[in-house]
């Protein structure tokens, strides 16, 4: 029996000492990651994703602001605690492979087209956003501004902002599946991430025609609204078909064929479904 008992105090002073070992992680880690949506998949290391363009804004605007939400992890902050953005360039690795399936050669591959600091975004440790970068003492969320520059190049073609949450003094970064995020930059149309198959083939023209035939841009905002309205969506696909049709009837009128995505494909002439 006294042995039973000589075994139990011992064990409670094993885990005793073991429970002090043990770090505080929730009261000595603190940490900071993007919110991202329910139709992001972090499992497959997403990122935040988003577009922006300057098309169809006053020419007056020479810069605007994108915000993203972030939140804290581990301890809340303590007080005022600021974190750090940083860009990376978008690469892909080809490889080459034998009969055997052995990689025998290999190319690195850096995408065209990614956003340059000054240029197309005010650089992350720019004082004109890197004091607003910050989490509050014990705030659960927080809204951080990225800023996009007007540059002539965007209406030739988008550029792309591909950035990450390192670590700063403050905050570590997160989980590495919600750290990262990118921003399209652009004065031209580009297809929204959430064009919908009721629109059908994503085009410059078509995408136009929507705009023209509504007096509405059709950018992500205005498109998610529409989305989740099944009333709304049916509504202004009618609208699309009316148009489209007087619009093709004055084309013929003309002599010109109906609406295509691609002008020089009759293969694409327009329909919505």
């Amino acid at each position: 029996m006294k042995t039973s008992l000589y075994l139990f105090i011992a064990l409670l002073l094993l885990c005793g000492g073991c429970e002090k070992a043990l770090p505080g992680f929730a009261e000595e880690w603190h940490g900071v990651q993007f919110i991202l949506d329910g139709e992001y998949n972090a499992t497959l290391n997403d990122r935040v994703k988003s577009n922006y363009s300057f098309y169809g804004k006053d020419a007056a605007l020479t810069q605007d602001t994108v915000w993203l939400r972030v939140r804290p992890q581990g301890a809340l902050p303590q007080r005022t605690s600021y974190l750090r953005f940083e860009q990376f360039q978008e690469i892909r690795w080809d490889y080459k492979y034998d009969e055997l399936g052995h990689v025998i050669d290999s190319t690195l591959y850096e995408y065209p087209d990614q956003a340059e600091p000054g240029v197309h975004y005010v650089a992350f440790d720019d004082a004109r956003v890197a004091g607003l970068m910050k989490l509050e003492e014990g705030e659960l969320e927080a809204r951080i501004p990225v800023i996009v520059l007007r540059s002539p190049s965007l209406q030739e073609k988008p550029y792309t902002l591909n950035f990450r949450i390192v670590d700063s003094d403050d905050l570590s970064a997160g989980d590495s599946h919600y750290c990262q995020a990118q921003i399209v930059i652009s004065d031209c149309l580009v297809q929204p991430i959430n064009w919908s198959w009721r629109f059908g083939t994503w085009s410059v023209v078509r995408h136009d025609f929507m705009n023209r035939v509504t007096g509405i841009f059709w950018d992500d905002d205005f498109i998610t609204s529409v989305n989740s309205n099944a009333e709304l969506l049916s509504y202004y696909i009618y609208v699309f078909k009316r148009e489209l049709a007087k619009e093709n009837a004055a084309r013929a009128e003309e002599g010109l064929p109906p609406l295509r995505d691609d002008p020089n494909d009759p293969s694409t002439e327009i329909v919505f479904n």
